[in-house]
């Protein structure tokens, strides 16, 4: 996700996002959200890209911290994998 372009990132908001969230996929689009934006977005900068709907705002977050999560574990989850092949090699 960290290498996601903002076309990538409309894709994820349309997918996963209520329809109302999606509707802001014209906001990500104008200011360029990519997806190393678009994990250090918080309910500030969510403000600031004009999304006033507090509802909103959270539901777009919790998405964002699941996929953070998300890609976060498949990282640790490579890492174990490169350790246990370099152990069994050394």
């Amino acid at each position: 996700m960290y290498l996601w372009s903002v076309a990538d990132v409309v894709k994820w908001l349309k997918r996963h996002c209520s329809e109302e969230c999606a509707a802001y996929a014209e906001n990500f689009v104008q200011h360029e959200i990519t997806g190393k934006v678009l994990v250090r977005l918080n309910d500030n900068k969510l403000i600031r890209l004009g999304i006033d709907n507090a509802a909103n705002r959270k539901e777009i977050l919790r998405q964002i911290y699941k996929i953070r999560l998300k890609t976060d574990n498949m990282e640790i989850m490579d890492l174990e994998r490169q350790i246990n092949i370099s152990m069994y090699y050394d």
